[in-house]
């Protein structure tokens, strides 16, 4: 018999199974708390649509848009064809079979793999939703209003695992899971969003594994437009970000963004795939780079210099982020004095750097267990932060913890602030969302 089991942050994930109840209730004893219920799957994300009056939660098996004011389901979006999605590896890890599964590593131990949708973007209109995932090699724009699909995307070679908007709507971007169990992977496409056809392909990252059988199969985890649209800066298994022209598909700058503090996360002498992170500044001039276990380094758009580089490396890849108004990184980051941290990588501090210098401004402490999502406030002065145990709101300006939230007991997947800054939603490994409200 053959069996699946999850590793993420070296964490063991069991997926829920049932019937959905799409059901919203006020946390008991906080009324400031809207628990959203009804996943019966690993929960990824939670994301509010532009004008803040809905939100998107995506799983595995489904992607719901609620009302933000009241917590009801207004609907279920459509899936494309939900099928296997993975990629198997031959790795020695106790005779276990190893699964590249969205940057998740899946070993058989006990029974079956469920279909899954890998990521859910609103347009930046909000009228519409575009959604990956499946093995049928098409993303879905989908009608938020009324859920009809609108458009199939469908020359992936494989199921794509990430999609993105270009700000001015008229785009998007995909990239898919490798194409085979040799990891060779295909290249990110942009998209005619009005059309569906093909605008450019974008060339460049090691598509293979590595000689030596590291499991670093360069396939795509990532792409962001720039601000003004016309450039992309895309994050691969092979250790690189690149930037590249929209309009051409010409690729400007290569970054290398390798692990290098503590030593690589290995199991059973198997050295762990990594992921890279890039971020635009909110004026399009500068990218932040980090890959968890390295360090942030920050590089400038036009000439491909690095102008700088954080001096604590970071904890995990997904937690850089610029304020709003550019002047100021958070991360989270590393304390090789601890036991934990030097096993895995991480812990519960979260530093606030000056972008022009790389100064460091705060550092915030305070979290009873490990830090993993950070986000800012619309208007830059709150920044959010997670771990398993907590929820926490700062003031940016003086590093001062505002308020907190304990009621949860696993893994925030997401973060994110409503477009008007009063209220927070976040997504956790439980199947569930909250949507708080902040004093």
């Amino acid at each position: 018999m053959r069996h699946i089991v999850s590793i993420a942050f070296a964490c063991l994930l069991f997926v829920g199974c049932g019937q959905p109840t799409n059901t919203a209730h006020v946390a008991p004893g906080n009324p400031s708390v809207i628990v959203l219920t009804g996943h019966t799957a690993y929960l990824w994300s939670a994301k509010w649509s532009p004008d803040g009056t809905k939100i998107a939660t995506v799983c595995q098996e489904s992607v719901r848009i609620w009302d933000a004011k009241t917590g009801d389901v207004l609907r279920i979006l459509p899936m494309p064809n939900l099928d296997l999605v993975s990629a198997s590896l031959d790795l020695p890890m106790s005779g276990l079979e190893y699964r590249i599964f969205s940057g998740m590593w899946q070993y058989r131990i006990f029974g079956g793999m469920q279909p899954r949708v890998s990521d859910a973007e609103f347009s930046p209109d909000g009228q519409s939703i575009a959604i990956v995932g499946g093995n049928d090699a098409a993303a879905l724009i989908v009608s938020v209003e009324t859920g009809r699909e609108l458009r199939r995307l469908a020359r992936q070679v494989r199921a794509a695992q990430f999609v993105a908007w270009s700000p001015d709507g008229r785009k998007l971007v995909t990239a898919a899971f490798p194409a085979d169990a040799t990891g060779v992977a295909t290249n990110p496409l942009i998209w005619d969003a009005t059309t569906g056809e093909v605008l450019t392909t974008l060339q460049g990252h090691d598509p293979t594994l590595r000689p030596d059988n590291t499991t670093r199969s360069g396939f795509v985890r990532f792409a962001a437009f720039s601000p003004d649209g016309t450039k992309i800066v895309t994050t691969g298994r092979d250790e690189t970000a690149r930037l590249w022209d929209v309009a051409t598909g010409t690729e400007l700058h290569k970054w290398e963004s390798r692990q290098e503090y503590p030593a690589r996360m290995v199991m059973d002498s198997v050295v762990l795939p990594v992921s890279t992170t890039a971020v635009f500044s909110p004026d399009g001039k500068k990218v932040a780079t980090g890959t968890g276990h390295g360090f942030v380094r920050v590089w400038d758009v036009e000439s491909g210099e690095m102008l700088y580089k954080l001096a604590e490396p970071i904890s995990d890849s997904r937690s850089i982020v610029f304020s709003p108004d550019g002047t100021k990184i958070a991360t989270t980051t590393h304390d090789a004095t601890d036991a934990t941290v030097r096993m895995f990588g991480v812990d519960n501090i979260v530093r606030i750097w000056d972008a022009e210098t790389g100064e460091e401004l705060h550092k915030l402490e305070g979290h009873p267990g490990i830090v993993n999502r950070i986000a800012f406030s619309p208007d830059g002065t709150k920044i959010a932060t997670t771990c398993i145990l907590s929820v926490r709101i700062w003031d940016v300006a003086t590093g001062q913890e505002l308020q907190k939230f304990e009621e949860h007991r696993a893994y925030v997947h997401t973060i994110a602030f409503s477009p008007d800054g009063t209220r927070v939603v976040f997504a956790t490994a439980g199947n569930v969302a909250r949507i708080w409200t902040l004093e």
